[in-house]
């Protein structure tokens, strides 16, 4: 996210990442995803995070909890961008 990837980049990172330490996990597993000013896109990223982190689970066999944290990147607190009041 911080170096201008898309949101299926991120994912894709984020899943991963997830696979890659599938060895290491604890037993309460937190997801940290970027949101940021487009509420239904961010509502479907979660939604994507969460089904991606179950199915690779369910794939392992591994019986985890998952917690999804929103993460702000504050990229778009600027005077100029447009979506923004502030």
């Amino acid at each position: 996210h911080e170096w201008g990837g898309s949101n299926i980049q991120e994912l894709g990172e984020l899943t991963a990442n997830l696979t890659s330490r599938l060895n290491n996990l604890p037993p309460v597993i937190h997801l940290g995803v970027f949101l940021d000013t487009h509420i239904f896109k961010n509502i479907a990223k979660l939604r994507a995070a969460k089904l991606l982190a179950q199915k690779v689970l369910e794939v392992s066999g591994e019986k985890r909890e998952i917690h999804l944290v929103g993460l702000t990147s504050m990229r778009e607190w600027t005077l100029y961008e447009r979506y923004s009041n502030m």
